[in-house]
């Protein structure tokens, strides 16, 4: 049982994508994005130690729909969740997926399917959440037409993440599984408040 200690007393709580668990061996990996402004998760992936302990609950989130063809956007706080679906994309699955990364030295591998294209997009020094790489990107790409033919999975900073989120309405099915666009972070803005604000929103 779950149980929730005292809002005093509770500690900072943040979501993460296992990106690997080993049931036999009791073992789970995490990736974390590190930055110099480090909130409660970064902050912990800097100083963990072995022994350290930390509660977990879950799972959550949705699972992606049978498509023709599927596009995946994504920066650093969405590749993990990336990776770990592409992982388990049927073998003939086709589809692309455009990563916003800081650069080439961030690139990390990705078992992806035989007929799946991933895009790697540099910041090359400008800021996470400064640009419109992942927008930009899809401005590119050419909508299929026919019910079915794609489903469309983002997450990534607020402002693309809007962005992404009234393309896909104006181009795929309005039904809310032709589609799953998450806000992962917001530039400026802390998680708690972040949370609050999707909270409102919904």
């Amino acid at each position: 049982m779950l149980i929730s200690p005292p809002p005093e007393q509770r500690p900072a709580i943040r979501k993460y994508t296992i990106h690997e668990i080993d049931v036999a061996a009791g073992t789970l990996a995490i990736d974390f994005v590190l930055h110099a402004d480090a909130g409660p998760g970064s902050a912990f992936a800097t100083h963990v130690q072995i022994g350290d302990r930390i509660g977990m609950a879950g799972p959550g989130g949705r699972e992606l729909k049978q498509a023709e063809c599927y596009l995946f956007l994504a920066d650093e706080t969405g590749l993990p969740a990336l990776a770990r679906r592409l992982e388990h994309m049927p073998a003939g699955a086709s589809g692309l997926a455009l990563v916003e990364i800081a650069d080439a030295a961030e690139r990390q591998p990705l078992a992806v399917p035989e007929a799946f294209s991933p895009r790697w997009l540099h910041r090359d020094g400008a800021a996470p959440g400064s640009t419109s790489l992942l927008t930009d990107a899809l401005a590119t790409l050419d909508w299929p037409a026919g019910e079915g033919s794609l489903y469309l999975w983002a997450a990534c900073e607020h402002a693309a993440f809007r962005e992404i989120r009234a393309a896909a309405r104006q181009y795929l099915r309005r039904e809310i599984d032709a589609h799953l666009v998450i806000s992962c972070w917001r530039a400026g803005v802390s998680e708690e408040q972040h949370a609050a604000e999707k909270r409102k929103a919904v």
